[in-house]
């Protein structure tokens, strides 16, 4: 935990156990680095607000994370917006909810007139979805890293996550940031 330091951004899964996310919350929160929490599971998506609350500056729960998150339970009907401000109004600073083939939607700001961006997902054929979502989260990551805005971050990830799920290999072989560019360059050039 020494080795975190300012402006390092810090990123936590709820694959870990509540203890050691808080330990992590604490010493980010001392280092002044923010944190971006994965929730990865609808079972485990509680430990974000256990653990990381109120540090987290960014959290990244699909439709069925965010409605735990938000304390909705299995309610019926999908508002990730709605669900997102509640979050907002726990102390998150932004809420990426992952929508599947319905692409995702960024909220930030304050909780009662939440800034959306909503963002497409790409129209790609689909060979395995294994993998998509860290390949979002990673190219979002590695965006951000690089200068991007959040969402020019998110959009980003988004293709790195549709060249992910066209692939048959869990973990694409051939991705790189050159792979990326390539195809966002053909993407623009073919119109919809």
């Amino acid at each position: 935990l020494a080795a975190i330091g300012a402006g390092d951004l810090i990123v936590v899964d709820a694959n870990l156990p509540v203890p050691v996310l808080t330990v992590i919350a604490a010493a980010s929160a001392l280092a002044g680095a923010p944190v971006v929490a994965e929730p990865v599971s609808v079972a485990k998506a509680g430990r974000v607000l256990a653990g990381v609350l109120p540090r987290p500056w960014l959290v990244t729960p699909n439709a069925d994370e965010v409605r735990i998150l938000a304390a909705r339970g299995d309610a019926a009907g999908l508002d990730p917006v709605a669900d997102a401000a509640r979050l907002l109004a726990l102390g998150m600073q932004h809420v990426w909810v992952r929508l599947g083939p319905a692409g995702s939607v960024l909220v930030g700001g304050d909780a009662a007139e939440p800034v959306v961006t909503d963002l497409p997902a790409r129209d790609v054929e689909v060979v395995d979805v294994t993998g998509g979502g860290d390949a979002l989260l990673a190219g979002f990551l590695h965006a951000l890293l690089g200068g991007a805005d959040l969402a020019a971050a998110a959009a980003y990830g988004h293709d790195v996550a549709a060249l992910a799920v066209t692939d048959r290999h869990t973990v694409r072989p051939d991705l790189t940031p050159a792979l990326v560019e390539r195809f966002r360059t053909d993407a623009k050039a073919t119109p919809p």
